[in-house]
């Protein structure tokens, strides 16, 4: 990355509800190694939105803290997690590319925490200038909705498809819809510990999982990254043993 500011348009493809074009609540961002502090004004006096790289294993923001800002997700992958007395925590969504993290936090303290699970970037947008571009770009409102619908869909996928069902299928499942986020040809990033609490598994089935889907050339790994996936074959996986 260079060390010097610039000033970019975050690029955005349209989702599946999405308008054309970038997201409306994607700003025009300085590019900055980390947030910036949090006394750092832009010209208009409020916090500046930043674009920043999402980097594996950094929260961004725990469960029952006011929320400061909300994350558009350019690339990568967020969890947003539900601690659990029996289990310490779960999943209760993925956050990926064209999604909002921390929009849970906009009507009270975030219901869940958000933690990178796989290396990217997002737009960091405070709270201040959230609430600003809403005031004056009321269009952003249906965008905001889908949002918010689209946190539900998450949580509801999360629940029948990979907390439910035979190991090996939810493992099929899970490879797949990770993997369908990312751009082609770009590797994985896999931690037992998010596979597990995503399928709701221990580590050491998921370990085992893993190690039988390499055996039988389901998979490729080097180190934590998953290079390679049969995609047909684990599609077949995913359905047959549904």
């Amino acid at each position: 990355m260079k060390s010097e500011k610039q000033t970019v348009l975050c690029p955005w493809p349209a989702g599946p509800e999405a308008v054309t074009g970038r997201h409306p609540l994607c700003l025009m961002c300085d590019v900055v190694d980390r947030a910036p502090p949090a006394s750092a004004l832009a010209a208009d006096g409020l916090p500046p939105a930043v674009r920043m790289p999402l980097r594996a294993g950094v929260r961004l923001f725990e469960q029952g803290t006011v929320a400061h800002a909300v994350y558009v997700v350019q690339s990568g992958i967020v969890k947003e997690t539900l601690r659990d007395d029996d289990s310490g925590e779960c999943i209760a969504r993925l956050v990926m590319r064209g999604g909002v993290a921390g929009i849970g936090g906009l009507s009270g303290p975030h219901p869940h925490s958000g933690q990178v699970i796989h290396p990217g970037y997002a737009c960091r947008i405070p709270m201040a200038r959230f609430e600003k571009v809403l005031a004056e770009h009321p269009g952003a409102l249906p965008r905001l909705y889908a949002d918010g619908r689209q946190a539900i869909a998450d949580a509801d996928r999360i629940i029948s498809e990979m907390c439910h069902g035979p190991a090996r299928a939810r493992l099929a499942r899970a490879l797949l819809y990770l993997r369908s986020t990312l751009a082609p040809g770009e590797a994985l990033r896999l931690k037992r510990a998010d596979l597990a609490q995503l399928m709701a598994l221990n580590p050491t089935s998921v370990a085992r999982l893993l190690g039988e889907f390499r055996r039988d050339g389901l998979l490729e790994q080097q180190g934590r990254y998953c290079v390679a996936i049969d995609t047909a074959r684990l599609r077949e996986l995913a359905h047959a043993e549904a």
